[in-house]
């Protein structure tokens, strides 16, 4: 059975994701198939320059953990109100 793996720079920055056939750090040994799909990732700040970070409750990732879509969810401390 396949797992999902990724490899990482020196810095600890993704950089690509894939699946693996075994459990093993070598991607010469677990059989690391790159995957150009995107992933789900969890709630993060995006960095603007001279601005704010942008909080958003959800993204979908591409390899280099690129932001290809966001999403926000309410919940009932969120203000609907317009202006």
């Amino acid at each position: 059975m396949d797992s999902l793996g990724y490899i990482y720079d020196a810095e600890g920055t993704r950089v690509a994701k894939g699946t693996i056939t075994s459990l093993s750090c070598d991607p010469a040994i677990n059989g690391f198939q790159h995957s150009p799909h995107f992933i789900l990732g969890p709630e993060c700040s995006i960095p603007r320059k001279g601005q704010s970070p942008i909080r958003i409750d959800g993204a979908l990732l591409g390899t280099f953990n690129l932001p290809r879509g966001c999403w926000e969810a309410k919940d009932e401390k969120d203000s609907f109100a317009v202006g």
